[in-house]
């Protein structure tokens, strides 16, 4: 008879233990290496829109369209400006080798945008093409259009860039980006030989599909914070859709590092390095 009850207590403490046991939730099928690609993508993005934005508003500033390259282009770029008094083109050839940007990115390729008509007027649609272009060794192809309007209601410049690109990683990896970014110009367009103040809130919409069939699909909750003196987003939030797995990132409170949170549905939290 001691003996069962021994084995009665026994199992009511190790259901009990079982009751107790703290259940730790998991990322489900997170994949970190693609995550990982897409946020590439999101550099890539902004860095040529950066480029042709500025670019675009020193010039209408300047009223002096020239073939000498702008401050805030390293010497590596050579930038090539024809028109016939309506058609209007700009050339940024980076070379062949790795043409490194204030920002560190390593660059090689061509960036190509045109528009129609008066520089100076309010609203303007930009066509760039990226050609044989690279971006820190990752092999990028794509065409599309900039909606670009010089004051918004809060008298900032402002940039809807549509963008389709196509992305080859080293490893053969294929992703196509897609998506509508809206780009504001906060900080800096006041001085815009000095690239160093500059910030812009990021705010929209895209996904990234991969070529084994995997989509990265993202939607910006609170607006990203993107200041040029740093690599990384460095506030705001997003909500992600990874073949079903829900979960939000949220990219600091506005220091400039490589950190990252992201949130799953399930309650799981994983700290991420960009």
């Amino acid at each position: 008879m001691k003996n069962i009850v021994l084995s009665l207590i026994t199992v009511i403490t190790l259901i009990s233990c079982e009751d107790n046991k703290t259940i730790i939730p998991t990322a489900g099928n997170y994949n970190p290496q693609e995550f990982s690609k897409s946020e590439e993508a999101n550099k890539i993005a902004e860095e040529v829109n950066s480029i042709i934005t500025k670019d675009y508003e020193e010039d209408s500033a300047n009223k002096n369209i020239t073939n000498i390259n702008q401050p805030y282009l390293p010497d590596c770029v050579t930038r090539t400006y024809t028109s016939d008094g309506t058609n209007h083109s700009v050339e940024f050839d980076f070379g062949t080798t790795a043409c490194v940007m204030p920002n560190g990115n390593a660059i090689t390729g061509k960036i190509l945008y045109t528009y129609i008509g008066d520089i100076l007027a309010d609203t303007k649609t930009i066509t760039y093409t990226l050609i044989d272009f690279t971006f820190n060794n990752i092999e990028v192809e794509g065409s599309d259009i900039i909606d670009h309007i010089r004051s918004n209601t809060n008298g900032n410049p402002q940039s809807t860039i549509h963008v389709d690109f196509t992305i080859t990683w080293p490893s053969g990896l294929v992703g196509e980006r897609t998506g509508t970014i809206l780009r504001e110009w906060i900080e800096g367009s006041d001085t815009l030989l000095d690239w160093t103040d500059d910030v812009f809130l990021v705010s929209g919409n895209w996904s990234t599909t991969f070529d084994n069939g995997n989509t990265y699909s993202a939607n910006i909750i609170t607006n990203l914070r993107r200041e040029l003196t740093c690599w990384y987003f460095v506030s705001g939030t997003i909500d992600f859709n990874y073949n079903g797995l829900i979960f939000t990132g949220d990219y600091g409170n506005g220091t400039c590092d490589n950190d990252a949170t992201l949130t799953f549905s399930n309650g799981a939290i994983v700290e991420i390095q960009l």
